[in-house]
Order: structure tokens, then sequence, then C-alpha cells
């Protein structure tokens, strides 16, 4: 079937529940979208197959508010208004599967989620290209417990996922995020904790940062390759504590590897990583400020400037276990008056 029309082109609300929309081309629902699933009873609706563009004018491609098992696969997504999002959901949308769909040139987000309540949703296995329109490819602000998985997202003007506001307990694992105007990972906020970036290829060289976390807390960025960015591979900042890097392949970044800058960037840990800075980074890890940091088990070479360094009022930092060769100004740099009280232990550091 083909639908244009002044709201949304599928609705099921209600308790509208086990439903398939299979097979239609949407097309210019001014109004909001091109399927609405919208009840706290619409569940376990199948929206498959369909094409769906918004042409810069319909607000969200498919919009989720309450539903829960609704699974969304096999659709084209596209041109949603300069707010809008490929798929959007919202209130109380939980354990929803977005799985295999093609999602470009959206205005706001390819995938959107809103609400403390958007939880344990899945997306997974789509291509999501913002193609210099989008925002982000995945924008959660406050669900938690999602996951993020087998996705390549490309060509968004911020992120490739962003999360903010909240937004705790989620999982992005072996996604491909590359050529996204600032940021690989963003993450911003307080509360925005405990949040998992596993396994992930991140890649510039037009992104600016490969994962940035500003006052998030407990996170864990482990076994990703962060490559080729024109400022930090990972930035810690502003209140962001007790983080840990772990285990990460980090390379050819132009300024550090890992920065961690500003007060109450306290108490987090960087180990088990491979930094190779090909000559082209400046520092491997370099600390300007926060507290109680700890720089352990690191493989750290070739850089252009120091393997690691300390400065500002960067205090009682551990630095230990690493070996650190071919830095060509320095192994371990530690310079300010009120850097102190650090501690440099049983590290192996050549020329």
């Amino acid at each position: 079937n083909g639908f244009v029309s002044a709201g949304a082109g599928a609705y099921l609300g209600g308790s509208a529940a086990s439903n398939t929309v299979r097979g239609n081309t949407f097309g210019t629902n001014v109004s909001y979208a091109g399927v609405y699933i919208d009840g706290t009873a619409a569940d376990a609706n199948l929206v498959v197959s369909n094409s769906i563009d918004g042409y810069n004018a319909q607000d969200q491609g498919i919009a989720i508010r309450d539903g829960d098992r609704n699974i969304l696969t096999n659709n084209t997504i596209r041109n949603s208004a300069f707010f809008g999002a490929g798929v959007y959901l919202s209130f109380t949308a939980a354990s929803n599967r977005i799985v295999d769909n093609d999602i470009f040139s959206n205005g706001h987000a390819g995938v959107e989620f809103l609400d403390t309540t958007v939880d344990a949703n899945r997306v997974a296995n789509n291509t999501i290209h913002g193609r210099g329109r989008a925002t982000a490819g995945v924008y959660i602000q406050r669900g938690d417990g999602n996951i993020i998985t087998n996705n390549v997202i490309l060509g968004d003007t911020v992120a490739g996922i962003f999360m903010t506001n909240g937004a705790a307990s989620n999982t992005a694992a072996r996604n491909t995020m590359a050529s996204n105007g600032s940021y690989g990972v963003c993450l911003i906020g307080t509360n925005s904790d405990a949040n998992r970036f596993v396994s992930n290829t991140i890649r510039g060289p037009s992104q600016m940062f490969g994962v940035r976390i500003v006052d998030g807390d407990q996170n864990v960025i482990s076994n990703n390759m962060i490559a080729g960015h024109s400022t930090n591979a990972v930035r810690m900042e502003i209140g962001a504590a007790s983080n840990r890097v772990l285990g990460n392949s980090i390379y050819s970044n132009s300024l550090a590897g890992v920065s961690i800058v500003s007060d109450g960037a306290d108490a987090n840990r960087v180990a088990g990583n491979n930094f190779n800075g090909f000559d082209t980074t400046l520092d491997a890890i370099r600390v300007t400020d926060g507290d109680r940091n700890t720089i352990s088990n690191n493989t750290i070479v070739n850089h252009r400037s120091r393997g690691v360094f300390v400065s500002g009022t960067g205090a009682s930092i551990l630095i230990a276990g690493n070996t650190v060769r071919s830095n060509i100004l320095g192994g371990i740099s530690i310079f300010g008056d009120f850097a102190d009280a650090n501690r440099v232990e049983a590290n192996v550091i050549d020329g």
C-alpha cells in the first residue's frame, strides 16, 4: 500500500497488539509519523519491510509511545523533520527491538529514546547514517538498560552515540562509528552512570573525540579500537569520576590517547591498554587537575611528546606497572607546583 496523509500513516493505539504492518510505502505524513504505536497495551506488534520517507516534514519515521515488545525490522526510514527521528521511543516504551533497518538522513537522530522508563530496548544490526543532517545516530536521554549492538553509525553532525541526563546502565557493544562530527560516543550529565562501551570500532578522521565523558561516573570503556581523532581518543572531565578505561587499542589520535582534565575528574582507572602514537599523537595519557587516578599496566609507545604527562593540580596519582618506550620527549613527566603526592612504581621506561 501507499499512504499519504496529514497524520500517521498507520496508527496502532490503545490495546492494539500483535498486529503486522508489512510492505507499505509511507510518505508526506506531515503531522507526526509514518507508523505510530501508542498505548500502554499496544504491544508485540511487527513493523517489517516498509519504506518510510518523511520528506523533511514528518516528525518521526516510526514512533512508539508506551508500547512494549514491538519489533521494527527491515524497514527503510529516512528524511524526518529537523527535530525528528527515524525511530522515536517515549514514555514507557520498553523491551522493543529495532533490528536490521536502514535509517538515514533524519533530522535530530537516527534512533531516539526519551524518558526515564524507556528501558531494556535493543538496537541491533542497523545501518544508521546521518548524511550530515542528524545530530546523533543513537540518542538516549534518561533511558536505562538499553542495548546498542552491531550497528554501523556514520555521518552524524555531533555524535555516533549520545547519552545524557541520567542515561544509565546502557550497553553499546560491537558497533562501528566513524566520521561523526565531534564524537564517536558522547556521555554528558550527572547520573549518566554505569554505562558500558565494549568492543566497538571508533574511528576518525573527522571526529574530534572518540569517547567524551562529562560528569558521568562508573562507566566502563573496554576492548575498543579508538583511532585517528583530531584531539583525544578518550576524554574525561568536569566531575567524571570512577570510570574505567580498560584493554583498549588506542592509536594515532592527535593530542592524547586518554585525557583526564578538570577538578572532580577523580578516581578513574586507565589500565591494560595498548597506546601507539605512531609518532603522530602528542601524549598517550595526560592528566590535568584530576586526583587519585590510576594508570597501570599499559603499553605506551611512539608518541611525539610523552608517554604519561601529569600537570596542573593532578595529585595522588598512581602510575604503576606500565611499559613506556620510544616517546620522543620522555617516558613519564610530572610538572607543576601542585602536582603533588603522585607515585611512580614498577614501570619499564626505555628510550
